[in-house]
């Protein structure tokens, strides 16, 4: 459970009206055991003020949260005494105690080690060769290719590329936060990343027959711009340009928010005067949260923009693969790319994601506002779309499927042949969404409807060859459609007509699902819970 309340209380004494207690323990019957964050019982107290003492703080979160084990140590100093209060028995330390150990016991962590598997796996299995695959495979399918005017990626090989920029050597900020060992020779440490192949080094063991230039420029979130002559002195005397920039755990981390969702420091200045320069230019960003990078998407001289998030022990070697054409980057943004100054318009407290200040995600914020939408990426290839005769979704047909109280067929096939129409094999990544054409008449969903961007409900991706065709199938049930009343924070299925799309960024194919009967609630939100939320009232167990 987590730091934050819901519903007016915390999540770790079980939110407003028991609700984390009654989906966890009564409607999915979980008997798995639930762990608070490290501070989060300590927050009951000292930062919620839900609860007077830590005795209090115990209980609530035994009891009304059905939390049974404590990150931190209020439980380990503060048992006892709860129980010896009468705030709660032993009989909740004993249920909390059954769901711990149970799953140590099942997992056989009871057992002697010497014969326990999950004990004794050394690092040659940790980082074999099918894991090292793996891991060398994710970091190329998480690039992004945001922008490639006039086709400037891929470069060439053979000529002298100018790696520049704060990540232009960077190891560690590669991984990004929560890691372990990495490099596995016998006397490394959580603190070696000798292994990590930085940005430098990855390009100049890929350009065969070419050589490397590198300068740092700026540092990552400073103010210093006296390295950024040398950059421009090197860009003038290469061939292309790979600008590696973006973000650390100097700038975000845990306990470490941003205050700005900027590029840090004074990258942009960097990247402007290097891009000057007039060299082929590639920009290839390293970060956790989104980044405005709406100066380098104007800026005619950027010719390319690729997003590696923090892409992994092999991520160096990934983005050189891409940047020289190994293969296509196939991936799109899992979130919006805001501008700077949307931050300035959200009430970090106001937890609402269409009717707050401003509102929030991919669903509500219009994609036509940000510097890059949730689902953006292309590619060194082209696709071409087209509803296959099959599919029950396309033009001129819209299937009518039964809300849960009707009679029919439950799901209609949405089928697209998908084109690959380019000289180049590659990956694409096809987004099925639904938005909301039309409800009856006075229906209370109409204002979130009205607010809703659109809504994934399945995704494929596919790899083909230069040429090649394949279809891909969606499933469009009413299910898939569900919304969530604000009123009630029920989950429903609502009669209306839907818009489905399917895309792959640079095109897009569009059909309609008509649901029939009546609305149906899906999942209905505790009364309780509910009522703590509209009201803002009082939790059970102390305050507001």
């Amino acid at each position: 459970c987590s730091y934050n309340a819901v519903n007016g209380a915390p999540t770790c004494a079980g939110g407003g009206g028991g609700v984390v207690r009654e989906y966890l323990r009564e409607r999915w019957g979980s008997q798995a055991y639930m762990t608070s964050d490290t501070g989060a019982i300590t927050d009951i107290y000292d930062a919620h003020h839900m609860e007077p003492t830590p005795e209090a703080a115990v209980c609530a979160a035994l009891v009304n949260g059905s939390t049974d084990m404590n990150s931190g140590d209020v439980f380990w100093h503060h048992v006892e005494s709860a129980v010896s209060q009468g705030l709660c028995g032993w009989g909740d330390v004993d249920a909390a105690l059954r769901r711990t150990l149970g799953l140590r016991i099942r997992l056989g962590l009871m057992d002697d080690p010497a014969s326990t598997p999950y004990w004794n796996v050394p690092l040659s299995v940790i980082g074999s060769d099918a894991h090292v695959a793996v891991a060398r495979q994710a970091s190329r399918d998480a690039l992004v290719l945001l922008k490639n005017d006039g086709k400037v990626l891929p470069f060439r090989r053979g000529g002298v590329v100018a790696v520049i920029g704060p990540h232009s050597q960077a190891r560690e900020a590669q991984l990004g936060s929560y890691l372990g060992q990495i490099c596995s020779n016998p006397d490394s440490n959580a603190n070696d990343f000798s292994c990590v192949m930085s940005p430098q080094e990855a390009v100049a063991a890929a350009n065969t027959g070419g050589s490397v230039i590198q300068a740092t420029g700026c540092s990552v979130d400073g103010d210093s711009t006296s390295g950024i002559a040398e950059a421009v002195a090197a860009a003038k005397q290469a061939d292309s340009v790979i600008l590696m920039v973006g973000s650390d755990q100097s700038v975000e981390g845990e306990s470490h928010d941003r205050i700005s969702i900027d590029l840090p420091g004074v990258q942009h200045q960097l990247i402007a005067a290097v891009a000057a320069v007039g060299k082929p230019t590639a920009v290839v960003i390293m970060r956790g949260g989104p980044v405005d990078v709406d100066p380098e998407r104007r800026n005619k001289a950027v010719g390319a923009i690729i997003d590696a998030g923090f892409p992994g022990q092999y991520g160096a070697e990934a983005i050189a693969s891409a940047v020289f054409g190994d293969f296509s980057p196939g991936g799109r943004l899992a979130t919006h790319f805001y501008h700077a100054d949307y931050v300035n318009g959200i009430n970090m407290t106001d937890m609402r994601m269409a009717f707050g200040p401003q509102p929030r995600g991919d669903r509500y914020f219009p994609a036509d506002q940000t510097v890059f939408p949730f689902g953006a990426g292309l590619s060194y290839s082209t696709f071409e779309l087209q509803w296959t005769p099959a599919s029950a979704v396309g033009p001129g047909r819209s299937p009518a499927l039964p809300t849960g109280s009707g009679e029919g067929a439950t799901t209609a096939h949405a089928e697209v042949k998908v084109s690959n129409t380019g000289s180049v094999r590659a990956d694409v990544v096809l987004l099925a969404r639904f938005r909301v054409k039309s409800l009856p008449q006075g229906s209370p969903l109409t204002r979130l409807a009205t607010a809703l961007q659109g809504q994934l409900f399945d995704f494929a991706r596919l790899t083909l060859d230069a040429g090649e065709s394949t279809t891909a199938s969606f499933d469009v049930s009413a299910a898939a459609l569900e919304l969530v009343d604000p009123a009630t924070g029920d989950t429903v299925i609502s009669p209306g007509t839907f818009l489905i799309e399917i895309s792959e960024f640079s095109s897009q194919l569009q059909g309609e699902v008509d649901l029939v009967g009546q609305t149906v609630v899906v999942d209905k939100f505790p009364a309780q819970a509910a009522a703590a939320y509209r009201l803002g009232g009082p939790s059970p167990g102390g305050g507001a």
